[in-house]
Protein backbone atom coordinates (compact mmCIF):
# COMPACT_ATOMS: atom_id res chain seq x y z
CA UNK A 1 0.00 0.00 0.00
CA UNK A 2 1.64 3.51 -0.78
CA UNK A 3 1.62 4.87 2.79
CA UNK A 4 -2.16 4.98 3.33
CA UNK A 5 -3.29 2.66 6.29
CA UNK A 6 -6.74 0.80 6.89
CA UNK A 7 -7.81 3.48 8.60
CA UNK A 8 -7.17 6.02 6.02
CA UNK A 9 -9.27 3.61 3.21
CA UNK A 10 -12.50 2.96 3.12
CA UNK A 11 -14.82 0.94 0.82
CA UNK A 12 -17.99 2.55 -1.35
CA UNK A 13 -20.85 3.13 1.72
CA UNK A 14 -23.24 2.83 -0.87
CA UNK A 15 -22.02 -0.83 -2.35
CA UNK A 16 -21.57 -1.96 1.01
CA UNK A 17 -24.93 -1.15 2.31
CA UNK A 18 -26.51 -2.92 -1.30
CA UNK A 19 -24.58 -5.73 -0.53
CA UNK A 20 -25.65 -6.11 3.26
CA UNK A 21 -28.76 -5.51 2.22
CA UNK A 22 -28.96 -8.19 -0.53
CA UNK A 23 -27.30 -10.88 2.27
CA UNK A 24 -29.60 -10.29 4.85
CA UNK A 25 -33.40 -10.86 5.26
CA UNK A 26 -35.89 -8.28 4.76
CA UNK A 27 -36.43 -6.25 7.64
CA UNK A 28 -33.69 -7.03 9.05
CA UNK A 29 -32.49 -3.49 10.71
CA UNK A 30 -28.48 -2.49 11.05
CA UNK A 31 -27.87 0.62 12.91
CA UNK A 32 -24.85 2.52 11.02
CA UNK A 33 -22.24 2.04 13.94
CA UNK A 34 -22.76 -1.77 12.49
CA UNK A 35 -22.85 -1.21 8.91
CA UNK A 36 -19.59 0.86 9.45
CA UNK A 37 -18.28 -2.20 11.25
CA UNK A 38 -18.80 -4.13 8.37
CA UNK A 39 -17.42 -1.36 5.82
CA UNK A 40 -13.89 -1.41 8.12
CA UNK A 41 -14.14 -5.28 8.10
CA UNK A 42 -14.43 -5.48 4.10
CA UNK A 43 -11.78 -3.31 3.92
CA UNK A 44 -9.49 -5.14 6.09
CA UNK A 45 -10.61 -8.53 4.48
CA UNK A 46 -10.02 -7.07 0.72
CA UNK A 47 -6.47 -5.04 1.73
CA UNK A 48 -5.37 -8.63 3.22
CA UNK A 49 -6.46 -10.84 0.20
CA UNK A 50 -4.87 -7.77 -2.12
CA UNK A 51 -1.90 -7.97 -0.37
CA UNK A 52 -1.63 -12.01 -0.10
CA UNK A 53 -2.03 -11.99 -3.76
CA UNK A 54 0.40 -9.75 -4.56
CA UNK A 55 3.17 -11.93 -2.69
CA UNK A 56 1.64 -14.60 -4.71
CA UNK A 57 2.59 -12.83 -7.80
CA UNK A 58 6.03 -11.23 -6.51
CA UNK A 59 7.09 -15.01 -5.74
CA UNK A 60 6.64 -15.73 -9.40
CA UNK A 61 8.53 -12.40 -10.58
CA UNK A 62 5.38 -10.57 -11.79
CA UNK A 63 4.34 -7.13 -11.49
CA UNK A 64 0.51 -7.99 -12.34
CA UNK A 65 -1.80 -10.02 -10.15
CA UNK A 66 -3.96 -12.42 -11.83
CA UNK A 67 -7.03 -14.25 -11.04
CA UNK A 68 -5.27 -17.30 -10.42
CA UNK A 69 -3.14 -15.41 -8.02
CA UNK A 70 -6.00 -13.99 -5.70
CA UNK A 71 -7.58 -17.64 -5.72
CA UNK A 72 -3.72 -18.97 -4.18
CA UNK A 73 -4.08 -16.10 -2.25
CA UNK A 74 -7.79 -17.89 -0.90
CA UNK A 75 -6.00 -20.91 -0.52
CA UNK A 76 -3.37 -19.32 1.64
CA UNK A 77 -5.35 -17.40 3.76
CA UNK A 78 -7.37 -20.83 4.13
CA UNK A 79 -10.54 -19.75 2.34
CA UNK A 80 -9.88 -22.25 -0.61
CA UNK A 81 -13.45 -23.73 0.22
CA UNK A 82 -14.29 -20.41 -1.37
CA UNK A 83 -12.66 -20.60 -4.81
CA UNK A 84 -14.82 -22.94 -6.59
CA UNK A 85 -17.48 -20.44 -6.22
CA UNK A 86 -15.39 -17.28 -6.86
CA UNK A 87 -13.99 -19.05 -10.50
CA UNK A 88 -17.52 -19.89 -11.49
CA UNK A 89 -18.97 -16.26 -10.87
CA UNK A 90 -15.53 -14.75 -12.49
CA UNK A 91 -16.04 -17.36 -15.40
CA UNK A 92 -19.67 -16.07 -15.44
CA UNK A 93 -18.80 -12.31 -15.57
CA UNK A 94 -16.17 -12.40 -17.88
CA UNK A 95 -18.85 -14.18 -20.19
CA UNK A 96 -21.33 -11.69 -19.55
CA UNK A 97 -18.78 -9.32 -20.42
CA UNK A 98 -17.51 -10.85 -23.74
CA UNK A 99 -20.89 -11.19 -24.84
CA UNK A 100 -21.80 -7.48 -24.12
CA UNK A 101 -18.46 -6.28 -26.12
CA UNK A 102 -19.74 -8.86 -29.34
CA UNK A 103 -23.17 -7.44 -29.62
CA UNK A 104 -21.25 -3.96 -29.15
CA UNK A 105 -18.91 -4.53 -31.86
CA UNK A 106 -21.85 -6.30 -34.44
CA UNK A 107 -24.05 -3.12 -33.74
CA UNK A 108 -20.86 -1.30 -34.59
CA UNK A 109 -20.43 -3.04 -37.86
CA UNK A 110 -24.14 -2.85 -38.97
CA UNK A 111 -23.98 0.95 -38.46
CA UNK A 112 -20.49 1.43 -40.49
CA UNK A 113 -22.71 -0.20 -43.09
CA UNK A 114 -25.59 2.25 -42.99
CA UNK A 115 -25.51 5.19 -45.89
CA UNK A 116 -24.75 8.74 -44.13
CA UNK A 117 -27.89 10.46 -43.27
CA UNK A 118 -30.12 7.74 -43.51
CA UNK A 119 -32.40 7.27 -40.65
CA UNK A 120 -31.86 3.64 -38.87
CA UNK A 121 -34.25 1.52 -37.56
CA UNK A 122 -34.62 -0.38 -34.37
CA UNK A 123 -33.02 -4.28 -34.61
CA UNK A 124 -33.41 -6.74 -32.62
CA UNK A 125 -29.77 -6.69 -31.59
CA UNK A 126 -30.84 -2.77 -30.35
CA UNK A 127 -33.89 -4.55 -28.37
CA UNK A 128 -31.15 -6.66 -27.06
CA UNK A 129 -29.22 -4.20 -25.72
CA UNK A 130 -31.81 -2.04 -23.86
CA UNK A 131 -31.99 -4.37 -20.81
CA UNK A 132 -28.23 -4.00 -19.94
CA UNK A 133 -28.77 -0.46 -20.44
CA UNK A 134 -31.57 -0.14 -18.20
CA UNK A 135 -29.11 -2.25 -15.74
CA UNK A 136 -26.68 0.05 -15.68
CA UNK A 137 -28.97 2.90 -15.19
CA UNK A 138 -30.83 1.43 -12.65
CA UNK A 139 -27.83 0.27 -10.31
CA UNK A 140 -26.27 4.04 -10.84
CA UNK A 141 -29.61 5.54 -9.50
CA UNK A 142 -29.75 2.66 -6.94
CA UNK A 143 -25.60 3.89 -5.83
CA UNK A 144 -27.18 7.39 -6.06
CA UNK A 145 -30.07 6.99 -3.48
CA UNK A 146 -27.96 5.34 -1.26
CA UNK A 147 -25.50 7.70 -1.28
CA UNK A 148 -28.39 10.24 -0.65
CA UNK A 149 -29.70 8.22 2.31
CA UNK A 150 -26.33 7.52 3.77
CA UNK A 151 -25.58 11.33 3.80
CA UNK A 152 -29.25 12.20 5.52
CA UNK A 153 -28.32 9.55 8.08
CA UNK A 154 -24.65 10.92 8.47
CA UNK A 155 -26.53 14.40 8.88
CA UNK A 156 -29.22 13.49 11.58
CA UNK A 157 -26.05 11.42 13.26
CA UNK A 158 -24.51 14.77 13.31
CA UNK A 159 -27.38 16.81 14.64
CA UNK A 160 -27.97 14.21 17.32
CA UNK A 161 -24.63 14.23 18.67
CA UNK A 162 -24.36 17.97 18.34
CA UNK A 163 -28.06 18.11 20.21
CA UNK A 164 -26.58 14.97 23.07
CA UNK A 165 -23.42 17.25 23.55
CA UNK A 166 -25.50 20.28 25.02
Amino acid sequence: MSGNSVEDIELPKANITRLIRNSLPAGTILPNDAKLAVNKAATVFVTYLASAANDVAKGASRKIVTPADVFKAMEIIELDRLVPALTESLHLFQQIQQEKKDLKKERENKHAEEKPGEKRKLTEDDNDMRPLKKMAQNDEDEDEEEEEEEEEEEEEEAMEDGSSAL
